[in-house]
């Protein structure tokens, strides 16, 4: 929830010039409010490291939300699956 700094409800067109124009300075993609949730998710799974400290601070009530809902994967996770397979899989050479 965002509220004023006098702790009133934000406008939901304040909020929307707001986001452009950080969006703008900033230089990136626009993305929707509620895309912010899915990316807080996806960045804190691999920054913090911990589903349920996420879960929580997104307010979700069971964490099958947050998994099955707010959890995207990002190709760095794939790449370090795939080199952890591939440590488990590959057969070492052993020098004599």
């Amino acid at each position: 929830m965002i509220t004023t700094a006098l702790g009133g409800w934000v406008d939901p067109n304040n909020f929307g010039r707001l986001m452009d124009s950080l969006i703008e300075d900033a230089g990136v993609p626009r993305i929707t409010p509620k895309g912010l949730r899915h990316t807080a998710q996806s960045v804190g799974r691999v920054v913090v490291g911990d589903d349920k400290v996420t879960q929580e601070r997104l307010g979700h009530a069971d964490i099958g939300i947050t998994l099955g809902t707010y959890t995207h994967t990002v190709s760095e996770q794939h790449r370090e699956a795939g080199d952890r397979l591939d440590k488990v899989f590959r057969p070492t050479t052993r020098s004599r």
